[in-house]
């Protein structure tokens, strides 16, 4: 710190070329600016200013210390600025968007308590299943279940989903419980249709420490998982999804999970934000707000104990 303030006296005597004007500008007496100059020449080893009776200049040394030291307190005032920002209250639009199943399902119903916790913010909320790139929409923060390999976006990893397989009590009375993934291949499995004739060919498992791949085949396909997650409670096959989006089915008994042993762990849940919003208070204090909600907790009356933290 006592470097520092050498710096910034030594910096404001070679701009108004005055140790009286730079001592009235920093609130100190002149004497102390020449002491501070004198300390951080002793410090270096060089003389930086040549002293006359009316003014002071830079030497040849000064001048390359000068360069350095305006910029060095230029970013540091910049640092300052944001993180005082960075403190203020909460307030403007936000711009949030997410998949359409895990705001509806998951962050929407906590919302009220992150609106009543900061009254002077609002917010516009974008469903879309299919993710673009919060820079070009002009987007604040992005909750992703998809990689965006973007140099200039920041992501932080709420949790990883873990997959189950359902199907519909009456379709498990009629086809029969599989036992193993194998079992499915003879079964009606309900795959994602991702647009361009191409369609979901195969779901994960895990067996211990391995990961399986199986091929599905079946007579529906759809663009949208949570008409999926209906498809299988009307007895149409077999379907799998993340927790969250069968616990609704499964409360009801719509909905029985079947090869429980072999549920893979599923895509990671991210915040992603551009980095030059990475500041804001409105940006930080959400981002904050997920985190807190996506933790892992005890086994919870929302059925969504199936997360796990990517830092575990």
């Amino acid at each position: 710190m006592e470097s520092l303030t050498a710096i910034a006296a030594f910096t404001c005597a070679a701009q108004l070329r005055s140790f009286v004007a730079a001592g009235r500008q920093l609130g100190v007496s002149a004497s102390a600016v020449g002491k501070c100059v004198a300390r951080l020449e002793t410090q270096l080893g060089a003389r930086l200013l040549n002293r006359t009776t009316r003014r002071v200049s830079l030497t040849e040394e000064g001048e390359v210390l000068y360069e350095r030291c305006v910029r060095i307190l230029g970013e540091l005032e910049e640092a300052k600025a944001l993180v005082s920002r960075s403190c203020a209250a909460p307030k403007g639009r936000l711009r949030v968007e997410m998949p359409s199943a895990l705001g509806r399902l998951k962050v929407v119903p906590a919302l009220p308590t992150f609106m009543e916790r900061y009254p002077e913010l609002e917010m516009d909320l974008i469903f879309a299943d299919r993710i673009g790139n919060p820079i070009e929409a002009c987007i604040d923060v992005l909750v992703s279940t998809t990689e965006l390999p973007d140099s200039r976006l920041i992501a932080r990893q709420l949790a990883r989903q873990r997959l189950g397989v359902y199907a519909a009590p009456v379709y498990l009375e009629r086809n029969g419980i599989p036992r193993e993934p194998e079992e499915l291949r003879c079964q009606d499995c309900l795959g994602l249709h991702y647009g361009g004739g191409e369609r979901q060919r195969y779901w994960r498992f895990r067996r211990g420490e391995r990961d399986l791949q199986m091929m599905i085949s079946g007579r529906l396909n759809c663009s949208n998982s949570e008409v999926l997650v209906q498809a299988a409670i009307a007895g149409l096959g077999f379907v799998q999804v993340p927790d969250y989006m069968a616990n609704p089915g499964l409360k009801q008994s719509k909905l029985q999970e079947v090869l429980s042993d072999y549920r893979p762990i599923g895509p990671s849940i991210c915040a992603v934000w551009p980095s030059n919003r990475h500041l804001l208070p409105r940006v930080r204090v959400f981002v904050d707000f997920l985190t807190e909600l996506f933790a892992p907790a005890l086994p919870s009356k929302d059925g969504l104990d199936g997360y796990c933290q990517l830092n575990e």
